[in-house]
Parts: C-alpha cells; structure tokens; sequence
C-alpha cells in the first residue's frame, strides 16, 4: 500500500441482518483457528469489513455457514496450524478457493532499499 494511513474499518452488516454480500459484489474471508471457537471475518473487494462473527470450531458448521455464498466468496484464509490443512482440503472439495499462507515464511522485501538484519 502506497497510503501510509490507517485504514479505517466499518462494519457495513448488523446483527440484526443476514450474512450475504450485495448483487455483483464479492467476497473474502479470513479465519482465525485456535483451539477454541474460530473467528471469521468477511470483506468486501474494496477492503470494507462486512461482517465479524464467532463460530463453533467445527468443520461442517463453518462450511454450512459459508456455503451460501459459495458462487461470491473470491478466497478463504487461513493461518497455517495443525488443524488448517484438513479444512482447507474440505473447502476445496465444497467448491472453495482455499488459501493457507505459511506465516513463518512471510515475502521477502523487493527492491534496493530492502532491509536486511546487518547493522548500518
């Protein structure tokens, strides 16, 4: 990103108002797994947050609650844990774009002025 700013996030669903995303829009997901309960956060393609909610972990109750969206939803993602790999093979098989970036392998910086761990 070029804007050095702080992106300000605005929740455009209440809870009030089912999930889904508006005609011609799309969508990505982004999941938090833990031991405990994921957290999931749909987005819009213009980086605008849809919705937040927290959900059972379990596989079937996560693929149940995103497969309405199936035709709308561009990726899922995942952090990169023990339990990850098996549900994004299931999302896979549902029809989904699932993605699981390994976050101890982040891009390396390019350009010259690419910081490296020597001293200045």
């Amino acid at each position: 990103m070029s804007n050095t700013q702080p992106r300000k996030h605005t929740v455009a669903r209440t809870p009030t108002h089912p999930l889904g995303l508006e005609a011609g829009d799309v969508g990505h997901v982004g999941v938090d797994i833990h031991k405990g309960p994921y957290s999931v956060a749909l987005l819009g393609n213009d980086r605008e947050l849809i919705s937040i909610w927290v959900q059972p972990a379990r596989p079937e109750v996560h693929i149940e609650q995103l497969r309405p969206l199936r035709e709308k939803i561009t990726q899922v993602v995942y952090e990169a844990g023990p339990i990850v790999f098996s549900l994004a093979r299931r999302l896979r098989v549902e029809g989904f774009q699932a993605q699981v970036p390994v976050t101890s392998k982040p891009l390396a910086p390019v350009g010259h002025g690419a910081k490296s761990g020597r001293l200045d």
